[in-house]
């Protein structure tokens, strides 16, 4: 103590160097907050955020879906319906598609279903939904699910189709790259595992390599008390940045890597390319309902939203940052061949196939359904088709 000077209790010391040490951290949350906001160019959310790390945790940093009815069936020789009733008991919806109708599966046919027992055509029978949709599918992989179900003796009652976005984006952004034949699956020539080069296989183990890397980064960053501080999600994003980075430089090279895309077709331009993925797509809706008229079942098709849709869909800030993307490869596909989309759901619908246009779902609705800058909406919006979805079979039962 200085003589005539008066020293602080080391308790006042200590609260002062607390506050001090708080303030500080304070400030470097809101440089951090305001430093995010400049990186991801939109509102910086940690709730945003953990939610994608939840996802990328649970799924092992996977970006695709196996469908369940295959696992249950195919892996482990279980029914997907579980015990059989008498036919006339139950009514088994089933839903085909791709990831945007696999999630609608789960998060909005629950809804469809309470609303459709609703119904006097169903009183008295157990609705059994089935979640026949799985992530990247596209035309004519639906057709070729209810063939296979059909095939396989499964009863089908009611068939959703609730599609459109794969069938036009994936092959230009993905398959066409590496040569592949428009109707073949997403992916082929990774697929055809045994006539790949050896050096696309090791490209596919450092492509797992980096999905867990992933998702042990999301697991790390989503515990406490990382998860509500802006420095550890800056930190956070900048890495899963990385990450993402480098698988997407691992699918470049993939896309490269296989001969197995025969037979060859060449487009003069996109306009071509877009009329042919279009056709495949009109066509295969057909096929799906002659084959479901053949066995007594309801066909209904429905062309999916997609946020790239122009005026669809108002969107505030935060809804913005997450799901728009102006130079979004995905944006000027959607927007050239989309309306093709809609005149062959037209031309469907002229054929008497159950066709309902839905891309302009969420056009009344400003509250934020996407999730992601692809095509995926929340359960909210997927309440919303529910509904939708339940009013056209509504309206068609009601005419019988």
């Amino acid at each position: 103590m200085k003589p005539g000077g008066h020293d602080l209790p080391r308790w006042k010391k200590g609260l002062f160097a607390a506050l001090m040490v708080a303030l500080a951290l304070g400030a470097i949350e809101i440089v951090t907050g305001a430093a995010g906001s400049m990186v991801t160019r939109g509102v910086f959310s940690g709730y945003r955020l953990q939610a994608q790390r939840d996802a990328l945790a649970a799924s092992g940093g996977l970006v695709t879906m196996r469908p369940g009815w295959i696992q249950d069936e195919v892996l482990t020789g279980n029914d997907p319906f579980g015990p059989r009733a008498p036919a006339d008991e139950h009514v088994v919806v089933a839903v085909v598609g791709g990831s945007f109708a696999y999630v609608f599966a789960e998060q909005g046919l629950p809804h469809l279903i309470t609303r459709l027992e609703q119904l006097p055509r169903f009183h008295g029978k157990t609705l059994v939904p089935l979640n026949a949709a799985a992530g990247g599918h596209k035309q004519p992989q639906q057709a070729m699910t209810v063939a296979y179900l059909t095939s396989l003796g499964h009863q089908l009652d009611i068939v959703i189709n609730l599609d459109g976005f794969n069938d036009v984006a994936l092959h230009p952004t993905e398959d066409a790259r590496a040569g592949v034949f428009p109707a073949y699956p997403r992916r082929w020539h990774q697929r055809v595992e045994g006539l790949m080069p050896s050096g696309a296989l090791r490209l596919m183990l450092q492509r797992i390599g980096h999905e867990q890397r992933r998702a042990a980064l999301a697991q790390v960053f989503s515990g406490f008390p990382w998860r509500f501080l802006n420095t550890a999600n800056l930190v956070y994003a900048a890495l899963d940045r990385m990450v993402e980075s480098q698988l997407v430089e691992t699918d470049r090279k993939l896309l490269k890597s296989s001969p197995a895309t025969e037979p060859a077709i060449r487009f003069s331009d996109d306009a071509e390319m877009f009329s042919y993925l279009a056709g495949l797509w009109r066509r295969s809706s057909r096929v799906i309902h002659d084959l479901a008229s053949a066995h007594g079942v309801r066909y209904y098709h429905f062309l999916q939203p997609n946020q790239y849709v122009p005026a669809s869909k108002p969107m505030d800030p935060v809804e913005t940052s997450v799901a728009w993307r102006p130079q979004h490869p995905y944006r000027r596909i959607v927007e050239t061949a989309y309306p093709l989309l809609r005149e062959a759901g037209q031309a469907l619908k002229a054929d008497g196939i159950r066709f309902t246009d839905l891309s302009a779902a969420f056009v009344d609705h400003p509250e934020p359904l996407y999730v992601d800058s692809c095509c995926h909406i929340n359960p909210r919006g997927n309440v919303i088709v529910a509904d939708l979805v339940f009013d056209a079979i509504r309206r068609d039962l009601a005419s019988d």
